[in-house]
């Protein structure tokens, strides 16, 4: 069971207040964030990666962390730890962290694991691009971590120090978890991408199709925290108004044959969380069901080609 997050209050201090040296690598959108973050909160960082050369100084003697970010690709996770140790970044007082929400610490870095403190993993539920690297504030943002108990120790204290919010979970969640988060984000992305063909088709221009549907998506997501699932469900499956879905039904093959079979497929989601909220009438949502031919319309006796009198959606607990 997925263990509750701790509050940043009770952690965050101000900068000044650390003495210990941090090692951050990797030179993406994350290991930015990080390394801003960890830098304001006032730890003593170093930031690096293989296109900034050398990791010390000709002439500077090594320095042993007492804590190593890998917030590099998954792939070369296990690399970059070997790399450390064999370099002197990681030492017996040291703590390895990976920011790869889906992989286990434990696992990755197992030959490593009598050589260092302790590992952890550090993940920010965030959406992070390049255009963040001045700018990024993980203030508030929700951080996965894991680990050994001196690993995850860490991590809930780094995580606390930037002003997140920990988030305890076990090595068997993450995948699910990662996976979540996935959906949220990259999948979130790609049916934006769908939707703003969908707009292109009937020629508005693609950069300001984007920035109108991105500001649609935030809305939906500030109503999502404000009031939850599923009352932060609108438009017109939420109303149970057959005749504008109706009309998305034969607009959507002639603008776009992706977007169709997507809106379509969700169409079952969309119907639950719908009689959820309570808003709509229920035969009306029936009526949608069975127009569209999803899997909710007809029950296991029931004759498709009847009028529908009454409700066909299940609710899932």
């Amino acid at each position: 069971m997925i263990k509750s997050m701790t509050e940043p209050s009770l952690g965050r201090s101000t900068p000044g207040e650390r003495s210990e040296f941090i090692l951050v690598v990797g030179a993406g959108p994350v290991g930015h964030a990080l390394a801003a973050g960890l830098s304001r909160a006032g730890f003593a960082l170093h930031h690096w990666s293989r296109s900034r050369g050398p990791l010390w100084q000709e002439g500077e003697p090594p320095q042993t962390p007492a804590v190593v970010i890998l917030a590099v690709r998954d792939d070369v996770i296990g690399q970059a730890a070997r790399f450390a140790v064999q370099h002197g970044a990681a030492g017996p007082r040291t703590v390895l962290l990976h920011c790869a929400g889906a992989i286990p610490p434990l696992a990755v870095f197992s030959e490593l694991r009598g050589q260092v403190a302790g590992c952890g993993l550090l993940h920010p539920l965030r959406s992070l691009s390049s255009q963040d690297v001045a700018t990024a504030d993980l203030t508030g943002t929700v951080m996965a971590i894991c680990g050994d108990p001196v690993g995850l120790a860490t991590a809930e204290r780094l995580a606390l120090a930037v002003g997140g919010h920990p988030l305890p979970l076990e090595p068997e969640q993450l995948g699910a978890y990662h996976a979540a988060a996935a959906l949220c984000s990259g999948h979130v992305a790609a049916l934006l991408d769908v939707a703003v063909g969908v707009l292109q088709s009937i020629g508005l221009d693609r950069r300001h199709a984007e920035q109108a549907l991105a500001s649609l998506c935030g809305s939906v997501a500030t109503n999502v925290a404000v009031v939850g699932l599923p009352a932060a469900l609108t438009g017109p499956i939420a109303r149970g108004d057959v005749e504008t879905v109706s009309r998305h039904l034969q607009a959507l093959p002639a603008a776009s044959a992706e977007a169709d079979r997507l809106y379509r497929a969700l169409l079952p989601t969309v119907l639950r969380l719908a009689e959820a909220k309570g808003a709509a009438d229920l035969q009306a949502l029936a009526r949608i069901a069975h127009m569209a031919g999803t899997a909710a319309a007809v029950g296991p006796h029931q004759d498709p080609t009847r009028p529908i009198e009454t409700p066909l959606i299940s609710v899932e607990s």
